[in-house]
């Protein structure tokens, strides 16, 4: 049996070295990606270069995780398990929101279900 960490560990190993990936419409870590765009603005940031400066981030890097271009890195996760109250890395990676806190959890739907919302009326247009 693995545990976190191991898992961490595993997906570092299997991320495409700086420079190596291709471009395409979708990215390997999309939904990745997608998960971390809804906790900053769970977390009350106006934008990604806001919680990336939160965070202590690099603006381009935040880019990349956003996007899906490349995984959260084991050093960043952590640092977002001790700074996001009630975060846990399992949502991030599989979206399995057992382990979030009521509070962050009531907090993420509310922004997806407005995400979802601005997409239906944007459909309807």
């Amino acid at each position: 049996m693995t545990t976190g960490l191991d898992q961490m560990k595993l997906r570092q190993e299997q991320s495409p070295a700086h420079g190596t990936h291709t471009m395409s419409k979708r990215h390997r870590w999309e939904a990745e990606g997608r998960r971390l765009r809804w906790l900053w603005k769970a977390e009350g940031c106006d934008s990604a270069v806001q919680f990336a400066a939160r965070m202590n981030w690099l603006q381009s890097a935040m880019s990349q995780f956003e996007t899906g271009l490349r995984p959260v890195p084991l050093h960043k996760l952590r640092a977002l398990s001790q700074r996001v109250v009630g975060f846990d890395v399992e949502w991030l990676w599989s979206g399995d929101t057992r382990g979030l806190s009521f509070d962050l959890r009531k907090r993420l739907k509310a922004v997806q279900d407005k995400e979802e919302a601005g997409k239906e009326l944007a459909r309807k247009r």
